[in-house]
Order: structure tokens, then C-alpha cells, then sequence
């Protein structure tokens, strides 16, 4: 049986075009070294103090990125696990964030419904992110779940929204 989201937000106090509150989430090289050191990643660029000073920036993983948009979601929820669906796509020859040496980048995260569906009880959240007044992504969206108010008596309502979640499966 599937884990039933309990985010914080109230579904009921959502509407089209409802703003998330913004967060700025700051980035340095040592954030990078950390990430690299979780992945696996083994560049050079950014294990090496001489490329650290020598180098004018470095480019953050895209991947980071993606994460941290998905964090920034999870936290305006409270319950990461109701995000079903995280589908971005990254902007053409804009979405690399450069860290300068011994500086940080900062990285501005904002979010807005787009639609709802009040039977199924699912939003979807557009997500902005940009950094030196760029776009990270050309497209980033998620689809949000939550919990039905009385699950007692299965109404039609919920058996097609279990359908159609177990149909995408």
C-alpha cells in the first residue's frame, strides 16, 4: 500500500496562480566538493585548491541543481514524499551556475500553481530557478499529492485517482 502524503499545506487554501514563498539557497565551492564527494564525481576541477584559486569559476552540476529545486519544493511542503512527479529541463546555454573562488553563487527559488485538480486532490507547481538573473531551467514543474479528507468510504472520486496513479506505475 503507498505511503499517503502528509504535507502541510492545506489544499484548500490553493488556487491557480497561488505564489510560493521564495528562498535563496547560496552555493560555494565547498558545497560542490561535498556533492562531488557523495556522487562520486571525481573532477578535478573541483577536488584541486590550485584550480580553486587559479580558475576563475567553476560550474555547479546540473544535477545539484535539480536537487536543490527539489528541496526547495519538499520544504514548502513539509512532506517530501508528496511530490509524486519532478520533470525539468534545463535552459539551453543558461543554466550553468558559475562559483567564483572563495565567494559563494546564490540561487533564487520561486514556485506557482498551475493547475488543480480538487477531485484527485493533486497540484501542479511550476518552479523557477535563477542565479546572476538567469534561468536555470527552461521547464521544471512537479506534481503534487495529497491526502483525501475522509478515506473512510471509498468514493468514486479516489478509485479513479488511485486508477489512474497505478495506470502511470
Amino acid at each position: 500500500m503507498p505511503r499517503t502524503p502528509r504535507p502541510t499545506v492545506d489544499f484548500e487554501s490553493l488556487s491557480v496562480g497561488t505564489e510560493l514563498p521564495g528562498r535563496v539557497v547560496h552555493l560555494s565551492r565547498g558545497d560542490l566538493v561535498n556533492y562531488a564527494g557523495v556522487t562520486g564525481d571525481t573532477n578535478p576541477v573541483l577536488f584541486s585548491e590550485r584550480a580553486a584559486t587559479e580558475l576563475p569559476t567553476v560550474v555547479a552540476p546540473s544535477m545539484l541543481e535539480l536537487g536543490l529545486a527539489a528541496g526547495y519544493l519538499g520544504g514548502w511542503l513539509g512532506d517530501p514524499a508528496a511530490a509524486t512527479r519532478f520533470r525539468g529541463q534545463f535552459a539551453h546555454y543558461t543554466h550553468y551556475l558559475h562559483i567564483p573562488p572563495l565567494h559563494t553563487s546564490a540561487i533564487e527559488f520561486r514556485g506557482r500553481i498551475t493547475s488543480l485538480d480538487p477531485q484527485c486532490r493533486k497540484a501542479t507547481v511550476a518552479v523557477d530557478a535563477r542565479a546572476h538573473g538567469r534561468r536555470l531551467f527552461g521547464y521544471a514543474a512537479a506534481e503534487v499529492r495529497f491526502p483525501m479528507p475522509d478515506r473512510s468510504p471509498v468514493n468514486r472520486a479516489s478509485r479513479r485517482c488511485e486508477s489512474s496513479r497505478a495506470a502511470r506505475s
